[in-house]
């Protein structure tokens, strides 16, 4: 598939996403890009997000169902303490389901449950 510098310059300052090949380039301004941080702010609002947590929820079908290119973005913008935010699990863990430590740090470091680092789930657990 062949494209002219000016196809892709017009692309570029219309803010639109521009497929070449099988790959796809999301513009740093598109309305996805925003409305992928915007969902990642809201997220981390009303629940504790690792970023990996974070980045499965808005590329889900069930969740933003967001490009993965748009997910990244917002990663990449959103300001965030992903150490506080396994905290804010930790606790809710303590709290809610009465777990270990040990339990907890498990929970926060599944594939299956918070999907933490291990350096944040020892940080959380340091600072319940």
């Amino acid at each position: 598939m062949r494209r002219t510098l000016a196809s892709i310059a017009a692309a570029a300052i219309l803010g639109a996403t521009l497929t070449v090949g099988t790959a796809t380039a999301v513009h740093a301004d598109s309305w996805e890009n925003k409305n992928a941080l915007a969902s990642a702010q809201s997220y981390v609002k009303i629940l504790d997000f690792s970023e990996q947590g974070l980045y499965d929820q808005l590329t889900s079908e069930y969740g933003g169902d967001f490009p993965a290119a748009a997910a990244k973005y917002a990663l990449k913008h959103l300001k965030v303490n992903y150490k506080r935010e396994a905290l804010g699990a930790a606790k809710s863990y303590q709290k809610t389901l009465h777990l270990s430590k040990n339990a907890i740090y498990d929970q926060l470091t599944s594939e299956f449950g918070g999907q933490f680092t291990n350096a944040q789930a020892k940080w959380a657990i340091k600072h319940l």
